[in-house]
């Protein structure tokens, strides 16, 4: 069967109507055309709504596949709730509901029919699931936990008819609060917003060394090399509404030119998993990542990210992977584990023509993996030597690993975890998996570097300032072991990044690209690092020398976009970031970055939408703020609170949230409860200063606290620390304003606006401040907002 049936990796939902035997010996005429009004009124057209495609029916049930895991589930769950609906007036005993399973695995596919253990573990979840409810396997909980929002119930390891290997079984319940795509019968065009929102903090998310996380920095020093950040940057409240500024047409400037397919690139793109099981697609991804890293040592031979070639499925066509990656070659292979034997099947396939360049089979025992990473390159970088006269003497580098099995698995268990969102249940599972590998090979310094990484990007979401400690630990303990791992420079420039140690940053980051000159994580680092140092010119040459190297990893466009949005290029990161949405439709980051990025350029309409696709893809604590403030600018206080008093149940740690509870306590008119939250919110942020204490950033966020709190002299003595460490940050000129408005020096709070314009400050922001409302009539203050009033 593998050698002649096409196979495709695919997210498979298998469906069936509960107790159908029973239904049909009550009543089969009525059982009959229960199921047909199933399929026409919401099995149909919820498949097709999600791009999906039936391609069985088994008389009581049907099996479907999906472009992308998420699809499948968010299918399944529309699926369930529109049906419970079209059946909730039957009797008890004639209730007519289906129970799916959602899982992702191979397929053979042929004219009538498909096979695989991909849908025969899907057929089983499907009978674990009660009626009208949905079972998903462990593969897919890790997919789509983060991205759809339900209550996950953990029903561990389940054995299965015909699967030899337990199955680990999710149980998915709709909350009474997901935001979960409902089909409409006839299905209908879905409308559009019915009005802007607005929002008074704007976003950012970077993504540390190796897409380590998604983390939220501020717009300061620190904001010019990490782009929109959950601050004061406060949208309009005046002319929005109906009659509000429709979205302008997409800005051309500075937009990346597509580059011709070089003729000595490559991609690795990910490892077919055989056997279906966790550990061996675990394996499989590692395999290939670690093989993109030193075909990347290996000038001048351009490898596409792991990003990229990730992004598309182990078999996809020639042509796609040209198209998509713009590589000249690409490898294609599968992974297979038998006991204690692993067999790889590796295709260096010519993506111009689809033919094979070579095609070899490895068939090693576990202990001899190391033995099959080494033996798998020298194949590759042999082939195109012979092909590509550039490659002649190019040599193929070496990477230090473990000799165990279990430790490099147990450390690409960790590295899987932090290829998604990063938050404290996800740091807690990664460090386990490190700190297992290291139980394995205490020598083992990746496994360190990974723990660095982890703790240094879970400061980010916690501001646990204890974590930096535990980072820096970690980081020399990676070092002392292995001076020349890359993982380690890249690991460390994140950590002195955070720390406001930029030279430190700028040395671990060269030293990363000495080893690999086309490490992104470094090329970006290295890019922060020079914004940090005043030289803008070179930063922007890095971060689209990455963009150029991944430009199809919505990471390198993310990363470009902050750039723009800090230098007050606003049109042009909206472009970066739509860029980064349409690679990732479902990217919150990308959604919140573009609505920041409309908003500070004045097109409120267009914000608005990206901010509710925001809000829509990945509810979080920084997204509840943001929705909080939109209701703060709204002039609706309680929805306000509300949503500010969520996020910081969900991040107590974060002093914005505190600060924002203050200011909307304040328009509320709670004058003491405004007060509370202020105290709050400075004893926070001075806990945290430490960590970086030259950070402008939280210097002027300290000083607004301050003022708010009525000490205006210790307010300006911060203001003047911070306009000493970044004289060239617009955003610490605009703070300056508001702490001499609130000390009555008007004429000096208006200078300090114009120069922030002057900066690159949004006009249109400092029209909407209320807290600017009493400069609202004076002549310079409308010469200065102009049109944006």
């Amino acid at each position: 069967m593998e050698a002649h049936l096409p196979q495709r990796l695919a997210a498979i939902l298998a469906a069936d109507v509960a107790g159908y035997t029973r239904l049909m010996e009550l009543d089969e005429a009525d059982t009959v055309a229960a199921w047909r009004q199933a399929r026409s009124e919401v099995i149909d057209p919820t498949v097709e709504r999600y791009s999906g495609r039936i391609v069985k029916l088994t008389g009581d049930g049907f099996l479907a596949e999906f472009p992308t895991i998420e699809s499948a589930v968010r299918a399944a769950l529309a699926m369930q709730q529109a049906l419970g609906e079209l059946f909730a007036g039957r009797p008890a005993e004639r209730r007519f509901a289906f129970r799916m399973g959602v899982n992702l695995g191979d397929i053979w596919v042929d004219a009538e029919d498909v096979y695989g253990a991909g849908v025969n573990v899907a057929a089983r979840l499907e009978s674990l699931a009660p009626a009208g409810g949905l079972c998903i396997s462990d593969a897919v909980h890790e997919a789509v936990g983060h991205k759809v929002p339900a209550r996950y119930e953990d029903l561990g390891p389940r054995r299965v008819k015909n699967v030899a290997t337990p199955v680990h079984v999710w149980r998915v319940h709709v909350s009474a609060s997901a935001s979960v795509p409902r089909v409409a019968w006839p299905v209908r065009a879905a409308a559009g917003a019915s009005r802007p929102v607005v929002r008074r903090a704007a976003w950012a998310a970077v993504t540390v060394a190796l897409a380590v996380a998604a983390v939220m920095l501020r717009v300061d020093s620190w904001r010019a090399a990490n782009g929109p950040a959950n601050e004061r940057v406060r949208p309009t409240a005046v002319g929005i509404g109906a009659d509000a500024v429709a979205p302008t047409a997409p800005a051309t400037a500075g937009a990346v030119a597509e580059p011709a397919v070089p003729p000595d690139s490559i991609a690795v793109l990910p490892f077919l998993n055989i056997d279906g099981s966790e550990e061996t697609r675990i394996f499989g991804d590692g395999l290939a990542e670690d093989v993109i890293s030193r075909l990347a040592g290996t000038p001048p031979l351009r490898v596409s990210s792991r990003g990229d070639s990730f992004a598309l499925g182990p078999n996809s066509p020639s042509e796609e992977v040209r198209r998509r990656l713009r590589v000249s070659y690409y490898l294609q292979g599968s992974v297979r584990r038998s006991g204690e034997r692993l067999r790889v099947a590796a295709r260096l396939i010519d993506s111009a023509t689809g033919y094979y360049v070579e095609s070899r089979t490895f068939d090693k025992s576990i202990g001899e993996f190391g033995q099959l990473q080494d033996e798998l390159t020298d194949l590759i970088v042999a082939t195109l030597r012979a092909a590509l006269p550039s490659l002649a003497g190019a040599p193929v580098p070496a990477l230090p690993e473990t000799e165990s099995f279990d430790a490099y698995l147990a450390y690409r268990r960790g590295m899987d975890v932090l290829q998604r969102p990063m938050s404290p249940a996800a740091a807690e599972r990664a460090l386990a998996a490190f700190r297992r590998s290291l139980s394995i090979d205490p020598d083992y310094a990746a496994a360190f570097a990974g723990i660095c990484l982890t703790y240094t990007a879970a400061y980010d979401v916690t501001l646990e300032t204890a974590y930096i400690a535990e980072a820096e630990r970690s980081c020399a303990a990676a070092l002392e072991r292995s001076p020349n791992l890359i993982v380690v420079h890249d690991a460390l420039g994140e950590l002195y990044l955070r720390t406001g140690r930029h030279a430190d940053a700028q040395a671990a980051f060269e030293r990363a690209l000495r080893i690999n000159a086309s490490d992104v994580p470094a090329l970006t680092g290295l890019a922060a690092a020079h914004l940090h140092q005043g030289r803008p010119h070179e930063a922007e040459a890095h971060y689209r020398k990455a963009v150029g190297l991944q430009p199809g990893n919505w990471r390198t466009y993310n990363e470009l976009g902050k750039f723009l949005y800090a230098s007050g290029r606003y049109a042009e990161a909206a472009e970066a970031y739509r860029e980064v949405v349409a690679v990732e439709p479902g990217n919150a980051t990308g959604w919140g970055n573009l609505a920041s990025s409309l908003m500070l350029g004045g097109d409120f309409a267009g914000a608005a939408h990206a901010f509710e696709r925001a809000l829509e893809a990945e509810p979080s604590a920084r997204t509840l703020m943001n929705l909080g403030m939109m209701h703060y600018y709204l002039g609706d206080a309680g929805a306000a609170r509300e949503a500010l008093e969520r996020a910081i149940a969900m991040a107590p740690q974060d002093y914005l949230a505190w600060s924002n509870l203050g200011d909307v306590l304040a328009l509320a008119g709670d004058v003491d409860g405004s007060e509370q939250a202020f105290r709050k919110a400075e004893q926070l942020a001075r806990e945290q200063l430490p960590v970086n204490s030259r950070d402008p950033g939280r210097l002027i966020d300290l000083a607004w606290i301050t003022a708010m709190l009525g000490r205006l002299d210790e307010a300006r003595r911060l203001i003047d620390s911070a306009l000493a460490l970044a004289p060239a940050d617009p955003y610490v000129h605009y703070y300056d304003a508001l702490v001499r408005v609130r000390a009555g020096e008007i004429d000096a709070a208006l200078d300090r606006l114009e120069k922030a314009v002057e900066m690159g400050y949004s006009r249109a922001m400092i029209g909407a401040e209320p807290h600017l409302a009493s400069l609202r009539e004076r002549e310079r203050f409308v010469r200065l907002v102009g049109e944006s009033r």
